[in-house]
């Protein structure tokens, strides 16, 4: 329910169909307040190796839903334990814009898209770690125009989650 210096303020129970339809073994969908910053993870979380690539990307998941999206950004958010390999999009339907950061996770290693994540769940079972995977997107409504502000607040809550959710994907492995 905290994460470093952020607060949960709420969670999101996704319907079953979702659930489903998105192949997922378990989720989070949570909001965290820090001050006035407020952020939104989700994280969608499988078992196994054969589930790589059944979370698909914001480029194809927001514009479905009737939301532009400016071209993708790669970023890297520097963490005590790894870097984070993101990229980041921002979206815009009406008059409501996010700046989001998203991720796939393969063990260890982090990738902004499904390509290498394949590969980074192929070397972890090289190195016999578990198939465990996951996408994770962190958003933050933008305010004001600030991009900046937007992707700040992003950063830094995943500055502060990312060391707790490595510790959970590797079950606190440091080998």
């Amino acid at each position: 329910m905290r994460v470093g210096p952020w607060t949960a303020v709420n969670e999101t129970e996704m319907q079953d169909t979702i659930v489903t339809s998105l192949d997922l073994d378990d989720y989070l969908f949570r909001s965290y307040r820090n001050g006035i910053a407020v952020v939104s993870l989700y994280v969608g979380y499988y078992y196994t190796a054969d589930k790589v690539g059944a979370a698909h990307s914001p480029l194809v998941c927001f514009p479905g839903q009737g939301w532009e999206i400016s071209p993708p950004k790669a970023v890297s958010v520097k963490t005590d334990e790894n870097p984070v390999n993101a990229e980041r999009i921002l979206i815009q339907k009406g008059k409501h814009r996010e700046a989001i950061l998203y991720w796939f996770q393969a063990y260890d290693r982090t990738s902004p898209g499904t390509f290498h994540q394949k590969l980074n769940n192929f070397w972890a079972k090289i190195r016999s770690k578990p198939e465990d995977n996951a996408f994770v997107r962190v958003s933050v409504t933008i305010r004001e125009d600030d991009v900046e502000g937007a992707t700040a607040s992003a950063e830094s809550f995943i500055k502060a989650f990312y060391p707790v959710f490595l510790d959970y994907v590797t079950g606190h492995d440091k080998s």
